[in-house]
């Protein structure tokens, strides 16, 4: 063998390795380890389901972020395709999607499951494509950060004590499980890694601070329920991108829903909320 021959082999060998190794990296880096598939076209479609999400804790949590998701790309996906329609549950007595798993003597858990099941549930209603998820319950955290600091936002004619102030933390977090099964009961987009891997989950994540007087007598915080209203818009906006990024701008994770307007300094320099 010459050494000609000998090099051509091994450069060979190099281009296939790397080759392999590009086509590993390529899966990686969705939810779960994995791309996760493409969002469909819509357009070529005319009509999609959405179900109320699974949640165990709060069904009508579930079913109002199905709505409000529903309701958004309805308007969207109608000017890009005369006719185009989403099917959903829109009120407690308005429930066709909740009603047609119903009638086939399954429950919504045992159609997120099983994609074939799904499938038929997507064919007695008439549609192409539906959607299910279901969502973890979520959680709240409240802090109240003892550190002072100081706002330098009017600080002429002010005292130092009087620029004194304490900061309160807030967030509300939880998880989304997504997949949209076709009509003839395949899986054509989960968030998360290609079937047949369980779909990832997508981060639902909003913040809160405001700032008090240190000797302000009391500090109230965003009550729950907001915080559960400013969760649910913050889902169904993460979901809409996932789906139609062309319409829908990335929303940002965590998402500051309120922070204090005023120049906050502390010993380190200004306060950041980032």
């Amino acid at each position: 063998m010459t050494r000609s021959t000998r090099w051509s082999r091994l450069a060979l060998r190099s281009v296939t390795a790397a080759f392999a190794v590009a086509i590993g990296m390529s899966v990686v880096g969705g939810c779960g380890g994995a791309a996760e598939l493409p969002p469909p076209d819509f357009t070529a479609y005319e009509r999609i389901a959405i179900a109320p999400f699974l949640a165990a804790h709060d069904p009508g949590f579930g079913m109002m972020t199905a709505r409000d998701l529903s309701n958004q790309l309805q308007i969207v996906l109608k000017r890009d395709k005369e006719g185009f329609e989403v099917v959903f549950d829109e009120t407690a007595e308005r429930r066709p999607v909740s009603e047609a798993v119903e009638a086939l003597g399954i429950t919504m858990a045992e159609a997120y499951a099983d994609p074939k099941l799904a499938g038929k549930a997507a064919s007695s209603l008439g549609v192409d494509l539906l959607m299910l998820a279901q969502v973890r319950e979520p959680r709240f955290v409240t802090k109240e950060d003892d550190t002072v600091v100081y706002d330098m936002t009017k600080f002429e004619g002010l005292s130092k004590g009087d620029t004194a102030h304490v900061v309160t933390y807030q967030q509300t977090t939880t998880r989304v499980w997504v997949k949209i099964v076709s009509a003839a009961g395949d899986i054509v987009w989960q968030s998360g890694p290609p079937p047949p891997e369980e779909p990832g989950h997508v981060q639902a994540y909003v913040k809160y601070a405001r700032a008090y007087q240190l000797q302000a007598p009391e500090r109230p915080v965003v009550e729950q329920g907001q915080l559960v209203t400013d969760l649910r818009d913050h889902i169904w906006r993460r979901l809409a991108n996932r789906l139609y990024p062309s319409k829908f701008r990335a929303i940002k994770v965590p998402h500051w829903q309120e922070k204090p307007d005023q120049e906050l300094k502390t010993s380190g320099g200004v306060l950041k909320f980032d």
